[in-house]
């Protein structure tokens, strides 16, 4: 199968020709075709499924980020492809929360089977929650009231995809399998993302049908938990990647679009 490649230059003359009044032959070159960067998108949408990030955010960011589809993409790609050096404090802290995680194990149909195995989860996930807060000044909420989310989650019982906290949780489990020192540096990358993106989960449901009064939008939510305090963690480009992933998952309850996640990027100097 031929490998898809887009360069600015491509995206430039495709997203030139979409606008109103273009007149073929009236292009103008703004960047020097010979220093073109080129993205392999099928290599990225591969590192994407393979490292837990969301396919469809690939496909919508070259099919509807228009002008900063570019910026996006370079920014998926220094994530996924530059394995940078993730802190060996860092590396401490994500060994210590994974192994409370492996202990939990995942939640599915079994936990709901009465209150108490579900309370017992969730006191373990605070803990963990509690752990990363004090070790990293983030302030991620814990789950405040157990019986409430039990309550939510329980008549979702065999379709648990659809259901708050539930999902983020199982993708930190699955990040959590097979953590080990000697893991890539993109693995503890993952692993913060995911664990970031249930803090988020949490903060969200918690907050109720009040959430968008509480937190505005990707953003505010984010400098509301200091997730900008793992940034250190992830590095740059994973921090970009983990705020366009939660931009992403929760886009329709802030009504966002790809202009406001970018305008978050540029805030914190993540894109020019």
């Amino acid at each position: 199968m031929t490998k898809l490649i887009v360069s600015i230059g491509l995206i430039a003359v495709i997203l030139v020709a979409g606008c109103d009044g273009f007149q073929p032959g009236k292009l103008i070159p703004t960047v020097n075709p010979t220093q073109i960067p080129t993205i392999d998108i099928a290599q990225l949408k591969s590192l994407a499924e393979k490292n837990g990030v969301p396919v469809d955010m690939i496909t919508d960011t070259l099919e509807n980020a228009k002008t900063n589809s570019l910026e996006l993409l370079n920014l998926y790609s220094n994530a996924l492809l530059n394995d940078g050096k993730v802190p060996d404090n860092a590396k401490q802290l994500a060994l210590e929360i994974s192994s409370n995680v492996n202990s939990i194990g995942p939640v599915n149909s079994t936990s709901f089977d009465n209150y108490d195995t579900f309370r017992e989860k969730i006191i373990q996930i605070n803990h963990l929650i509690d752990t990363l807060n004090s070790n990293s000044g983030a302030t991620v909420p814990i789950i405040n009231d157990p019986k409430a989310l039990f309550e939510k989650i329980k008549p979702l019982n065999g379709a648990l995809e659809y259901a708050p906290v539930v999902p983020s949780y199982n993708n930190l489990y699955q990040s959590s399998i097979g953590l080990t020192p000697s893991s890539e540096n993109i693995q503890f990358k993952r692993f913060y993302r995911d664990l970031m993106i249930l803090g988020v989960d949490i903060a969200i449901t918690g907050s109720g049908a009040d959430y968008k009064a509480a937190y505005k939008s990707t953003g505010v939510l984010a400098e509301s938990l200091n997730l900008q305090k793992l940034r250190g963690f992830t590095g740059d480009a994973g921090y970009g990647l983990t705020l366009s992933v939660i931009h992403w998952k929760f886009r329709d309850k802030f009504d966002e679009t790809w202009a406001d996640i970018i305008d978050l990027l540029r805030k914190e100097h993540l894109v020019e």
